[in-house]
């Protein structure tokens, strides 16, 4: 299993490496920004062979070290970080839920190292090939939630804090620490959100650091937040995406493009009107969620279930959700396939028929330009809601496991360790 593991690996730093030196995917992004960071340019302006970078600052500075090396060189470190928080989210979920969930005697559980990977793999092909940073905050999350389950509040606070001050929507779960009352991992979470944001200030100097966060706060995120507009290529699975898809009469893509001419709309709103449902829309999905977080407050049993849902959540509610974001899959999935025989057995089908809808359209079955159709009718999009309304009448409605309320009790008694 290692050798395998150590295959992917090598074959992954040299796919990166051959994405970079054509300058044409998210690593090359961080790397040019990161080192425009660092030598007194602005990292947020508009590039020609690239998207501009969106993310805070946190994730320039992270990256700096790299940008002293040649790119592609840079690249293959990258990719074996990544590589690692992909085995350390796998590692990370499967312990914490383990403890949670206790096997039954002789109960053999190593095929749940695998088979979550095998059914989200398509997102993690695509994340590992065009070098984005979402496993590595997949990872922190997930180290939060396993330092949760171990009663070690405050560490998890600071690791979501960070995961948030790299890229902005894990400030999310901060929403289940409230509903739960994890008061210190909350507390600690809000002082680190900004604390972590000065340690850049160390190497950039105040000024400097001044400038680029200035940039980060007039570019591209904000402006496209507020923006009625919508990114409606097919790609693009968030609910917003598909719900602006069949409401409106435009399509959203360059001229150019080879779907420019690809409507699937059932009506043409104004995005005015479109705007106003997809508030409702978020509106009743946010406070459903909290409804289910609360009510799953005296059951941590269910955590597991609980982060899965404000993933889920998150994605259905962004602006843009392409597969590469998707690889929190990994999570949700092995979260569903945890639990007692019930939990199981219902978790097990619901995730069948998400993984059935996110790989049924690939391109090696239908060819990608008829894919790419198929795609913009939101197959990923129906198995996110699947998996949501699944994970929310678990959290809302079903009771909590006895013997594992038992066992979870003992563990409770135990003394919460302190930050020090």
């Amino acid at each position: 299993m290692s050798v395998i593991v150590a295959l992917i690996a090598v074959y992954f730093a040299f796919r990166a490496y051959n994405t970079t030196a054509k300058l044409e995917h998210d690593w090359s992004t961080y790397y040019l920004s990161s080192l425009d960071a660092r030598t007194g340019e602005n990292p947020y302006r508009d590039r020609t062979v690239q998207s501009p970078f969106i993310y805070p600052p946190m994730l320039l500075w992270l990256v700096t070290p790299l940008t002293y090396m040649d790119p592609q060189v840079g690249a293959i470190f990258w990719a074996w970080l990544t590589m690692f928080a992909w085995v350390a989210v796998v590692w990370l979920t499967n312990d914490a839920l383990q403890r949670l969930w206790p096997p039954a005697k002789g109960e053999n559980r190593a095929w749940l190292l695998w088979v979550p990977t095998l059914l989200a793999f398509r997102p993690i092909w695509r994340e590992l090939g065009i070098g984005q940073v979402n496993l590595i905050v997949l990872s922190l999350v997930t180290a939060a939630f396993w330092s949760l389950v171990r009663r070690r509040d405050g560490t998890a606070g600071a690791l979501i804090a960070l995961a948030a001050d790299i890229k902005i929507l894990p400030i999310t779960f901060l929403l289940p620490l409230a509903m739960w009352k994890r008061w210190r991992a909350l507390g600690v979470a809000l002082v680190m959100l900004p604390g972590w944001l000065l340690l850049p200030a160390l190497t950039y100097g105040p000024s400097r650091y001044a400038e680029i966060c200035s940039g980060f706060l007039h570019g591209r995120l904000f402006t496209h937040a507020v923006s009625l507009a919508m990114d409606n290529h097919s790609a693009n699975q968030s609910l917003p995406a598909t719900v602006n898809r069949f409401l409106s009469a435009e399509n959203g893509l360059p001229p150019q493009h080879k779907l420019a001419n690809l409507h699937v709309n059932v009506a043409s709103l104004p995005l005015q009107d479109i705007a106003v449902v997809l508030a409702l829309i978020g509106l009743v999905l946010a406070a459903a969620t909290a409804f289910a977080l609360w009510r799953s407050r005296s059951r941590p049993e269910l955590a597991g279930a609980g982060f899965a849902l404000v993933w889920l959540t998150t994605h259905l509610m962004s602006k843009k959700t392409w597969e590469e974001h998707l690889v929190t899959l990994l999570f949700v999935y092995t979260a569903l396939l945890y639990g007692s025989p019930a939990y199981r057995k219902a978790g097990t089908s619901v995730v069948v028929v998400a993984a059935a809808l996110n790989w049924f359209y690939t391109p090696l079955l239908w060819g990608r330009p008829m894919a790419d159709v198929v795609q913009a009718y939101g197959p990923t999009t129906l198995a996110l809601l699947v998996l949501w309304a699944h994970l929310f009448r678990r959290l809302s409605v079903a009771e909590p496991q006895p013997a594992t309320a038992a066992a979870l009790e003992t563990d409770r008694a135990e003394p919460e360790p302190s930050l020090a």
